[in-house]
């Protein structure tokens, strides 16, 4: 990992040295960051500012800058280019990037789904007529590949506390994300979706009570215009038969579809004035969409009013038992009395984070002194793991 550090300080050095290669640095994520994440989102931040980069800004900010420096000019790494040429830099990114990536597949896991592709690769290697031993690190290797290919393949949340739990968000599965008015449902939709955008994944995202204006004017609190995902699609639409339709036309360029929320959809028979009834025959209707275009679909929802102020349960899904029964995850939103008040800073809040169904994988909720939160910064509509925020 002294490798991985020295890397990641130099090209943070180097930028330092060179803004002009700002553009390229910023070609990384955060997640590619191990010693120096905290770093790489200041100098992202400053970017975004139209600010100039430079050490004596940097260091009046986080003067852990300095240890970068120290690092990278120590006796140990005498005689290592300290800043380098375009190509070299550009060369340590991808270093840095392929780094970032094994480090990510280290920490997988193998499923049985998993395996079954192993036993294909295993096939081909047997029609290729191969007799030798097939040694540990063959073994590896293989493995290596599987998980690479799931973890460029895989539309996941972004957030790894869900992603851990989950393995990510599979084809077909219906996904209610719920908590009460104002918590952050439909930033955490569009979040989802930009950052899956980001990878290249086509995202639609429906809403049903914001004006696509809106919807930009958030998008631009979060990306300049030219950074602006191109895979990511709105579509205002109110009714269940209006999105089906629109889907169609299009089902396989889409490889994630949002829906905001339930409580305002339609459904296919009109004439239902019980809010029961037309929620439960909405809830139906999505998860009949979700089988047969083989599409995620992730809906906002709200719980129920008695939900205020308390930690919600799958009990308090506003309106609809089936909502419960339907849904593959249930992701529930809430705020805790006392948390805002231990935040400094008034753009930012903190969002409890409770997995209360998860058909695939195990489940959590904060209780007995574990806690599970992001946190929401207000003025990028952006989510972020607690223990990264600087």
């Amino acid at each position: 990992m002294e490798n991985t550090k020295l890397l990641e300080a130099q090209l943070i050095f180097s930028v330092i040295s060179n803004p002009k290669w700002t553009d390229e640095f910023l070609s990384l994520e955060k997640e590619d960051f191990y010693f120096y994440p905290h770093l790489f989102t200041l100098i992202q931040k400053l970017h975004e500012e139209g600010k100039h980069i430079d050490y004596g800004l940097i260091y009046s900010l986080d003067k852990s800058i300095k240890e970068v420096v120290e690092v990278v000019v120590s006796e140990d790494n005498f005689g290592l280019t300290i800043i380098p040429n375009k190509k070299i830099f550009e060369e340590r990114i991808e270093t840095l990037k392929e780094l970032s990536l094994k480090r990510k597949i280290e920490q997988e896991s193998i499923n049985e789904l998993d395996l079954e592709i192993l036993k294909q690769k295993l096939e081909e290697y047997h029609k290729k007529g191969s007799a030798r031993w097939l040694t540990g690190e063959d073994i590896r290797n293989l493995a290596y590949e599987i998980l690479q290919n799931k973890k460029q393949s895989t539309t996941i949340y972004h957030l790894g506390i869900l992603d851990k739990a989950t393995g990510g968000i599979e084809k077909g599965q219906y996904i209610i994300v719920a908590g009460r008015p104002s918590v952050g449902k439909s930033a955490f939709l569009q979040y989802v979706g930009l950052e899956n955008a980001k990878k290249g994944k086509k995202v639609l995202f429906v809403s049903v009570e914001m004006s696509e204006e809106m919807i930009t004017s958030r998008i631009l609190k979060t990306y300049k215009p030219h950074e602006i995902p191109l895979t990511f699609n709105i579509l205002n639409a109110s009714s269940i038969p209006t999105i089906e339709a629109e889907i169609s036309k299009k089902a396989r360029d889409f490889d994630l579809i949002l829906v905001d929320y339930i409580q305002l959809l339609q459904p296919r028979k009109k004439i239902i004035k019980d809010l029961y009834e037309r929620v439960t025959e909405v809830s139906g209707e999505i998860k009949k969409m979700a089988t047969k275009f083989n599409l995620p679909f992730i809906c906002a929802s709200q719980f129920s009013r008695r939900a205020e102020n308390t930690q919600p349960s799958l009990a308090d899904l506003k309106e609809s038992g089936a909502l419960e029964q339907d849904a593959d995850v249930v992701i529930s939103l809430w705020k805790e009395k006392g948390d805002a008040e231990l935040l400094e800073d008034k753009t930012t809040a903190k969002i409890r984070v409770d997995l209360l169904k998860n058909r695939n994988g195990w489940t959590f909720s904060n209780m007995d002194g574990k806690e599970y939160s992001v946190i929401f910064k207000k003025d990028e509509f952006r989510f972020y793991e607690v223990e990264n925020i600087t």
